[in-house]
């Protein structure tokens, strides 16, 4: 099937297979984080999927939510930040720390997961998607540490290694064969045209603040 400019923007699924009764994703990238999942299975792990393919309406709603501060937004250290007296751009540049644009996420693609393990997650707590779960001393510690050997054999990569503009993100990986076809397609002037046409109040903001940061946003 040939992936189209929609399709990469979240703004169609049919390419997507349903990988249960919640969550869809390409079925290669699938397929691949099941033998992964078998690996790490070997030594002792379970990996779940806390988020895989998400549509350009579920991003808007989380990018909306964060910049009218009905949810909460934090910095690279897990800080909460106030967006009360920020600029339009301020708040775009704050949010974009760990959200991505509706129409630049690699969510879109069907490539990527958010990945935890249920298992090792305390009872009574909620899974944060933070990176002091993942880094030494937290819960998914060990398991991440496994993950980081092995993904590369199963062309499994971790996007968002916190050495630009774009926040840490320890748990989510992408399929690397299956991204790049979407990134080959993706088009910079076609989603900006997209998000002006709906008039959000951070619509022209976003896309000036864009201009140099999307390659970041979408990591390549």
């Amino acid at each position: 099937m040939q992936i189209t400019k929609d399709m990469v923007m979240g703004l169609e699924q049919t390419h997507l297979i349903d990988i249960d009764t919640n969550q869809k994703a390409s079925a290669e990238a699938f397929l691949a984080l099941c033998d992964l999942k078998k690996r790490l299975a070997a030594h002792g792990f379970v990996l779940d999927i806390a988020s895989a393919f998400r549509p350009f309406s579920r991003q808007m709603e989380i990018f909306n939510a964060k910049y009218n501060m009905q949810r909460k937004v934090f910095d690279r250290d897990n800080n909460e930040l106030n967006l009360e007296n920020m600029s339009p751009m301020q708040r775009v540049e704050a949010i974009c720390i760990f959200s991505s644009v509706p129409g630049f996420s690699r969510h879109h693609f069907g490539s990527d997961f958010d990945i935890y393990s249920k298992d090792l997650l305390p009872e009574g707590s909620s899974l944060a998607l933070a990176s002091y779960e993942y880094t030494q001393g937290g819960y998914f510690y060990e398991m991440h540490q496994a993950l980081v050997e092995y993904m590369a054999e199963y062309d499994f990569f971790m996007p968002y290694t916190g050495d630009n503009s774009i926040g840490f993100e320890p748990w989510h990986i992408s399929y690397y064969p299956s991204a790049t076809k979407c990134l080959e397609v993706f088009d910079f002037d076609y989603a900006c045209d997209h998000l002006k046409s709906l008039k959000y109040p951070w619509s022209e903001s976003v896309c000036i603040y864009l201009q140099d940061k999307y390659r970041q946003m979408l990591a390549y």
